[in-house]
């Protein structure tokens, strides 16, 4: 199947979102990825036609986790995945390399074009921009959503 049709829908994406074509990225593995913006939010789309020749990655960025909260919050998304009907539902968890929490759901290319990838990241990008507010403050109540664990 090769990236075009990844390729496609990731132009079309940027064309309905209003924002200019990402650079498609080449992983080593024979991937390929697409960051953008949506509402605010960081994006990324990605495709790895030897795992998954039909299937788009969706990684939608809840934000680092405070470290003072890091277990409650953890808690928090392992509970929320636990609410999420297992299929074709998005999933919450933590990105192992930089340790922000995402939000991740696989979509199939065939089923899926740049407005209704656009209609779907906005109703992803909604739960994020809540769950900030819901999950990510500090003892005064206050947005600490800038606090990352440093190693």
């Amino acid at each position: 199947m090769g990236h075009h049709p990844f390729l496609n829908l990731c132009t079309s994406l940027c064309r309905v979102a209003g924002v200019d074509a990402s650079e498609l990225v080449q992983g080593r593995n024979g991937s390929a990825s697409a960051s953008m913006q949506v509402d605010g939010v960081k994006v990324t789309l990605a495709h790895v036609p030897a795992q998954a020749p039909g299937g788009v990655l969706v990684m939608v960025e809840l934000g680092a986790i405070p470290c003072d909260r890091e277990l409650p919050i953890m808690l928090a998304l392992l509970d929320a995945n636990f609410l999420m009907p297992p299929e074709n539902s998005a999933s919450i968890g933590r990105c192992p390399v930089g340790g922000e929490a995402i939000l991740q759901s696989c979509w199939l290319l065939d089923n899926i074009d740049g407005p209704s990838a656009h209609a779907k990241l906005i109703q992803m990008t909604q739960f994020v921009r809540k769950w900030q507010r819901d999950h990510f403050l500090d003892a005064a109540g206050q947005p600490a959503v800038q606090i990352a664990c440093v190693a």
